[in-house]
């Protein structure tokens, strides 16, 4: 061990020693049960609280480096932090390969037990080795570990096991983990035979805990007018949640609803409110559809201004597609009919549009 090493853990100490005593006169008087602890237990308690203090107050380096002697010297909780803390880090030696360091903290967390650290362990190995990601899955599952219920459910799934996908997906199920609802939901319906009952209850109470894959999925089985299991208004319950939690694809297909009356009864300001919304997320379908209403007239008043804008918008945001060639020829038709001065009210609000169109961007990212 160098001097310098030496000395970060004996500074460590002092200052996990000092944090120990502050936290002891504190809490004396709460106290119901004696100290379990030993000292040398209290000392790295306190280098790794020290150091994630330390990285809450901004100065990361330092507290890393905090975190590390106490994870050197066998403190489970800071060898967790430094897997994470290195899987959120690309690797520094290889970036095509395993991420050592990751795995490495880990593994010497997962060694103690922690269920948590097995998990990640996996994690790390997912893509590079399904079998020995299953082992720790496996071993972090038959524990309780319900994230690892979950992910070895779905690893299964992947591999084409679907007896053991099944068993652990409803393990996780059955334990409230909202995402393998939608998942074992997903499977019972497209299962061999397809099990309708309990797709539809798995993925209704995914939905109900907020779930967007499993309003996704609903939506599709729902809506789908060549199933027995179509169900219009079911399907425009569902698209409403998800056009509601801000996608776009869902928020024309809703709007498209609202002006068709399926699934509903027909609102035209609702069908030109989600239009809007939609063409303001970039939904191409949705900015067609907004033009040719306010050129048309149809669900809305005429309005040529704005017929205009949103087709120079197109323009310039798909150029060589379909939709280009429908905001071109619209761009020719009205300009045939607006006053000069009409034509740049309408562009002033086609760079109004885009700015909007890219500040939502941002937003999203």
């Amino acid at each position: 061990m160098n001097n310098n090493y030496r000395n970060r853990i004996c500074m460590a100490i002092i200052l996990a020693t000092t944090l120990w005593s502050c936290a002891t006169s504190q809490n004396e008087e709460k106290e119901s049960a004696p100290e379990t602890k030993t000292q040398e237990e209290k000392n790295l308690e306190g280098i790794y609280l020290t150091g994630i203090r330390t990285i809450e107050r901004g100065d990361k380096h330092e507290g890393v480096e905090l975190v590390e002697i106490a994870a050197e010297l066998g403190h489970e909780n800071a060898q967790l932090y430094l897997g994470k803390h290195y899987h959120r880090t690309p690797s520094t030696r290889n970036p095509f390969s395993i991420n050592n360091e990751a795995a490495y903290w880990y593994f010497m967390a997962a060694e103690q037990g922690n269920l948590d650290a097995m998990h990640g362990l996996a994690s790390v190995y997912l893509f590079y080795d399904d079998e020995l990601s299953e082992q720790w899955l496996e071993k972090a599952a038959r524990r309780g570990h319900i994230d690892s219920m979950h992910t070895l459910g779905l690893l299964y799934s992947k591999n084409n096991n679907s007896d053991l996908a099944t068993r652990w997906l409803l393990s996780a199920a059955r334990s409230g983990h909202t995402e393998s609802m939608a998942a074992l939901g997903s499977m019972y319906y497209r299962g061999e035979p397809k099990d309708t009952d309990n797709a539809l209850l798995w993925l209704e109470k995914a939905a109900e805990r907020g779930s967007i894959a499993a309003a996704i999925s609903l939506a599709n089985i729902y809506g789908n007018r060549n199933s027995q299991d179509y169900h219009p208004q079911e399907a425009f319950k569902y698209i409403k949640v998800l056009a509601e939690s801000g996608l776009p694809n869902y928020q024309y297909e809703l709007a498209e609803l609202y002006k068709s009356g399926i699934g509903t009864l027909p609102d035209h300001r609702a069908a030109m409110r989600w239009l809007q919304e939609a063409s303001y997320n970039s939904q191409p379908y949705a900015q067609v559809s907004l033009m040719m209403e306010y050129y048309s007239g149809r669900i809305t008043n005429r309005d040529f201004e704005r017929s205009y804008a949103w087709a120079a918008v197109i323009a310039h945001t798909h150029p060589d597609t379909i939709y280009y060639i429908d905001a071109s020829r619209v761009l020719n038709n009205v300009s045939e009919i607006l006053l000069p001065h009409r034509i740049s009210m309408a562009q002033n609000l086609s760079k109004e549009i885009l700015d909007e169109i890219e500040s939502r961007s941002k937003t999203r990212k």
